[in-house]
C-alpha cells in the first residue's frame, strides 16, 4: 500500500496518534509468516475447524478467531476511530512526517 502517495501519507500521521503504530513492510512480512507458520502447526491454532469446540462444552464465539492472533497496531486501544483521524493523519503525514 506504500505506493499509493495519500495511503503512506496517512500512515506516516498515524504515529502522532498513540497508541497507533504502521507495521513496516519488513515487519510485517515477518509477523505473517510467524503467524502462517503457527496456524499450520499448532493443535490450538484459532485457524482450525475444532477451535470453537471446548472439550467441557463451553464454545468460543465466533468472533473469538479475530482477536486470538491479531496485529492490530493499537487500533483496539485508540480512544480514536481511524476513520476520525484519517484526515488529520493525512495532514500530519504531509507536513510533519
Amino acid at each position: 500500500m506504500l505506493h499509493v502517495d495519500a495511503v503512506k501519507r496517512g500512515l506516516e500521521g498515524q504515529k502522532h496518534f498513540a497508541p497507533l503504530r504502521a507495521f513496516d513492510v519488513e515487519e510485517t512480512r515477518d509477523m505473517m509468516c510467524a503467524l502462517l507458520l503457527h496456524d499450520l502447526g499448532h493443535e490450538g491454532s484459532s485457524a482450525r475447524p475444532e477451535w470453537g469446540r471446548r472439550e467441557d462444552g463451553d464454545g468460543r464465539h465466533p468472533f473469538d478467531a479475530f482477536g486470538a492472533t491479531a496485529a492490530h497496531g493499537g487500533t483496539w486501544r485508540c480512544a480514536f476511530s481511524v476513520d476520525s483521524i484519517g484526515k488529520a493523519a493525512y495532514v500530519l503525514g504531509s507536513t510533519i512526517g
